[in-house]
Formats: structure tokens, C-alpha cells, sequence
């Protein structure tokens, strides 16, 4: 009997420790989860996101962040829905004094693709936290290039001007004036490379020297690859080009003396000349004292 009553004493101290306990567990889980909702009243974040602007070479994005435990990172996942997300880039974003972020997406930066844009807004704030918008799909249309007002400007004896204009809103990458004469084929082509100049106008003088000065049809064609990659091409009319023969005019002894005499003469050429020269001889004994002077120009 008093060996009952003894586990019976034991097991009832037992029973006031563990309610004890229990009641202190519940207190410090009811004061954690107190701290933990005031620790969420005191700081909130949150987005208002919105589209500002689209254009030809890609959109911008805006948004107000609202956090009162500071802005820790900001970024602007973007692909586009071809070929799933093999394009997606990971903008980091600088937020104002204010909050706000302002940001450009560029489709250079995406192959120049058109069609399906998706941007992610997710923020990080100073405790760690993180929230996330979507934006609405953004459709990108990309522009055609055009070549435009292309013309020979001007023909003469040493050759032609070429001059076009080219539109792209991605910025021009290459231009060639693929060149030849119509005789022999194309054995004589010359593929000219030429820059734009900031208005995205050319202008380029096909000299005829580069084609072994040959006379009679020029053909000329131009081809324009833009940063996107896209092509466009224009074939011009043949041009006609017809050479100015040499010409020596005004030729004269201007002088005799007892040492020699002078010779002068005008050359007329629109190629330049490149040796002039001057045999010379006596009639005693034939040419057995001929002299090839070669004179300066």
C-alpha cells in the first residue's frame, strides 16, 4: 500500500512538471509568432509594374518597388517564347532614391528576334525576401531595311559615283558594291567595301583603273547587311563608260644653241601618265647614237 501511494505521489509530480513545461512552450511560441506578425507589419514590399514605351529596337519597362527594409537587388529575366528561353538574359536593375526602375530592353541582345517577349520583375529586399511580377508578352516587330534614292550620280573618264540611302533601325553592318565589266565576264570584279556615314548614306567612285581601265558596259550591284542580320540588294542600270584617247598637242623646239636644243610638248590624258620619254639620234650612221631620255612629268 505505501508503495502505491509513493508511485502514485512520483507520478503526480510528473504530471505538474510536464503541464508546466507545456504551458511555457505554448507561451514562447505564442510571443515568436507575436514578434513574427509585428516583424510583417513593420516591413512590406511590394510592386506596381507597369509597360512604358515600345519601339523598333525593343521596350521599356517601369516599376515603383515599395519596401521598408531597402532594395537589395532588382531583375529583369527576358527571352523570347522562340526556342523557349535558349535567349534569356538576366538584367540587373539600379533602383532611384525613389524606388522606381526604368529599364530598356534591347532585341540586339536577343538575336534581333521579333514576335513573343516575356519579362519577369523579381525583387530582393534587405532581409531577404523576394517577390515577383510578371509583365504582360510584349510583340516585337522588327522593320524592313530599305535601300532608297540609290543612283550614279556622276560619270567621267576615270569612272562612276555611286550614292544610296539605307533605313534600318538596327544599324548597318556592311555595305559592297560587288563591280565588273561586261567583257570577259566577271574576271575583272572587284567587291568594294563601304561605310555608312552617320546618316546611313553611302557614296563610292568606281575607278576604272581597278579594272584594267577598260572601256565599254560597268556592272554594279549593292548589298547591305544590317546588325540584325537581314539583307537587301539593288542592281544598278549598266554605265556606260567610254576612255579619252591620249592626246600630244603643242609640240615644239622652243630653242637652239650651240650645247643642244629644247623640246616641249602638252600631254593630254585623264589616267595620269607614267613615262614620258624622248629617243634621239643623228642621221650619221643611222641610230648608232641613239639615247632614250626618259623625262620627268
Amino acid at each position: 500500500m505505501k508503495l502505491l501511494r509513493k508511485m502514485f505521489l512520483v507520478y503526480s509530480a510528473f504530471i505538474v512538471i510536464l503541464f508546466t513545461n507545456i504551458v511555457r512552450v505554448n507561451a514562447c511560441d505564442k510571443m515568436l509568432k507575436q514578434n513574427f506578425i509585428n516583424l510583417q507589419s513593420q516591413s512590406k514590399i511590394g510592386i506596381n509594374a507597369f509597360t512604358l514605351s515600345i519601339d523598333a529596337t525593343g521596350y521599356t519597362v517601369e516599376a515603383d518597388i515599395q519596401s521598408d527594409a531597402g532594395i537589395s537587388k532588382v531583375q529583369l529575366p527576358t527571352w523570347t517564347s522562340k526556342n523557349g528561353q535558349d535567349d534569356i538574359q538576366w538584367y540587373t536593375v539600379q533602383v532611384d532614391a525613389n524606388n522606381h526602375i526604368k529599364y530598356h530592353v534591347d532585341i540586339r541582345n536577343h538575336n534581333y528576334e521579333d514576335g513573343e517577349y516575356i519579362t519577369h520583375l523579381y525583387v530582393t529586399d534587405q532581409t531577404g525576401r523576394r517577390i515577383g511580377k510578371a509583365y504582360p508578352p510584349v510583340q516585337m516587330k522588327k522593320t524592313p531595311m530599305t535601300i532608297k534614292n540609290a543612283q550614279i550620280t556622276s560619270i567621267d573618264a576615270t569612272g562612276y559615283t555611286i550614292e544610296a540611302d539605307i533605313q534600318s533601325d538596327y544599324g548597318v553592318n556592311k555595305v559592297q558594291l560587288p563591280t565588273w565589266t561586261s567583257r570577259n565576264g566577271q574576271d575583272d570584279i572587284r567587291w568594294y567595301t563601304v561605310q555608312a556615314d552617320a546618316n546611313n548614306h553611302i557614296k563610292y567612285h568606281i575607278d576604272i583603273k581597278n579594272h584594267n581601265y577598260e572601256d565599254g558596259e560597268y556592272i554594279t550591284h549593292l548589298y547591305v547587311t544590317d546588325q540584325a542580320g537581314r539583307k537587301a540588294g539593288k542592281v544598278f542600270a549598266p554605265t556606260q563608260i567610254k576612255r579619252t584617247p591620249l592626246a600630244i598637242k603643242n609640240v615644239q623646239i622652243a630653242s637652239i644653241d650651240a650645247t643642244g636644243y629644247t623640246i616641249e610638248a602638252d600631254i593630254q590624258s585623264d589616267y595620269g601618265i607614267t613615262k614620258v620619254q624622248l629617243p634621239t639620234w643623228t642621221s650619221k650612221n643611222g641610230q648608232d647614237d641613239i639615247q632614250w631620255y626618259t623625262v620627268p612629268v
